[in-house]
């Protein structure tokens, strides 16, 4: 007697924890999975009261489509009392037809010598339509023509589209986890976490056109929109990154204003050539005449130098303004550099400079009017040479990088600031007492027609190194007569 109320006082208690777990719970026979109990909170969440769902099966609590059947769900049991719990994601229905998603814990257990199965249910539905509604929106994101890149506080990648893809030309798979400073070339990378990421953490957003660069090692502009990822409490956990690539953007200003400087050079030089012209003439009927004392002489030979020199300065300008005449063809840009270093090697050796060259031999050729590009090297080769001051050698090498014949000419003359740099491409930009600023511009416009790249690094006494990349000629395959 005194064992028989123990009993039901020990069913009442287990009774009460059945019913009040948050969670819907079914008890089942293993080899049927017909259902042998349920609790309050079952009832509760699929509608019945406890009578009639112990005359229902699975099938008839479930969307009973594969793989939501009584059949599956049959197997499902089977699997937890051969290889231990089981969980997984499961379709259900509760009275009035509404299907839901419940996540299923299932656990085989011994209950007064009887084996039953446990299944323990929660409704994940609100949970499940918030991954899709993620997932859709990372897939539209992932269709996005710009890029867009989440990363963590620490600047590590945790989100790459296809538009990062095109721009930056890594795959997902080659940039997740990795630090977004990957994208920025290493002399910008203290400037970055100074002028962007700061004024963002503590801002909260900010925009900004900027460099960046690519897989190949290539420059891009892009124009960068940064913001910061709160959590639910707004605390920050991430930034996302959105970059417009704008380089052509950036060709077409410059196109733009090169035409306009076109017109004005063309005024200007109308303007300017015919009273040059006068005073040039002018000092040289006076120059030519015998009997003018030396000091007037002197003074009219200066005359003369300076107008020659404002009309050479004009005809540099006339030449970075006006589209030219060009002559391509397929070349070995190794008889070209061999070409300039025999122009100019015996009067930078009376200098005091010397010209190496390392040259690579079967380079691939490039597409390219020989003129405008020898014309190039010597500029270059001139401004290295004056760059030295006393003694000095300057390195000219050959070599292929990635599709491209790159060309380094390298001094070891007195080198430049990081602010002369940036400004080393603006026209009318010069460090030279008799400089017209036109050369370094002039070099990267046909460098530039030649779908080609010029790059410059130098450091204050340590030299400088102008790098040409120019694309190797890709051989047009002949058809096959048949």
């Amino acid at each position: 007697m005194a064992g028989s109320t123990n009993r039901k006082k020990r069913d009442s208690h287990y009774k009460k924890i059945f019913d009040s777990l948050n969670a819907a719970i079914f008890t089942h026979n293993i080899k049927t999975g017909k259902i042998l109990d349920v609790n309050r909170k079952m009832c509760r969440m699929f509608g019945y009261t406890r009578e009639e769902a112990l005359k229902l099966n699975v099938g008839k609590i479930s969307e009973n489509k594969p793989p939501y059947t009584q059949k599956h769900a049959v197997k499902w049991i089977k699997r937890a009392a051969k290889h231990g719990p089981q969980i997984f994601e499961w379709r259900a229905k509760d009275k009035k037809g509404r299907v839901f998603w419940g996540e299923v814990n299932l656990v085989c257990v011994r209950l007064e010598g009887k084996e039953i199965c446990l299944a323990f249910v929660r409704n994940i539905d609100r949970r499940k339509k918030a991954e899709e509604q993620l997932h859709y929106q990372a897939h539209m994101i992932g269709q996005i023509h710009d890029s867009v890149i989440a990363t963590d506080l620490e600047g590590r990648i945790t989100f790459w589209n296809k538009g990062a893809q095109r721009i930056f030309e890594y795959k997902s798979g080659e940039v997740m986890k990795k630090n977004v400073s990957m994208l920025y070339f290493k002399n910008q990378r203290k400037l970055i976490n100074r002028k962007i990421l700061a004024p963002v953490k503590r801002k909260g957003s900010y925009e900004i056109e900027i460099m960046e660069r690519k897989k190949s090692g290539k420059p891009v502009y892009v124009h960068l929109s940064l913001s910061l990822i709160k959590d639910d409490k707004g605390l920050p956990i991430g930034i996302i990154r959105y970059s417009r690539d704008i380089t052509e953007r950036r060709k077409m200003e410059q196109m733009q204003r090169l035409a306009q400087l076109g017109h004005l050079v063309a005024d200007m030089a109308h303007e300017v050539n015919n009273p040059l012209m006068i005073i040039s003439g002018n000092a040289q009927l006076l120059m030519a005449e015998r009997h003018i004392k030396r000091q007037l002489r002197e003074k009219l030979e200066t005359i003369f130098e300076q107008t020659q020199r404002a009309k050479d300065i004009i005809q540099r300008l006339l030449k970075f303004s006006r589209p030219r005449k060009e002559k391509f063809k397929i070349s070995n840009i190794n008889l070209n550099i061999n070409n300039v270093v025999a122009l100019l090697e015996h009067q930078y050796i009376v200098r005091g400079v010397k010209i190496k060259t390392k040259l690579i031999r079967d380079l691939p050729p490039v597409y390219i009017d020989e003129k405008a590009i020898q014309e190039v090297f010597m500029a270059v080769l001139t401004n290295a040479c004056e760059a030295i001051s006393r003694k000095g050698t300057i390195e000219v090498r050959s070599s292929r990088e990635n599709g491209f014949v790159r060309v380094d000419i390298k001094d070891d003359g007195s080198g430049m600031s990081r602010a002369t740099r940036k400004k080393l491409f603006e026209p009318f930009f010069t460090t030279k007492e008799t400089g017209t600023g036109l050369g370094m511009p002039i070099c990267q416009s046909i460098i530039t027609d030649h779908k080609g790249e010029i790059k410059v690094s130098s450091a204050p006494g340590k030299g400088t190194t102008v790098t040409f990349f120019l694309p190797a000629h890709k051989k047009k395959r002949g058809r096959r007569n048949g």
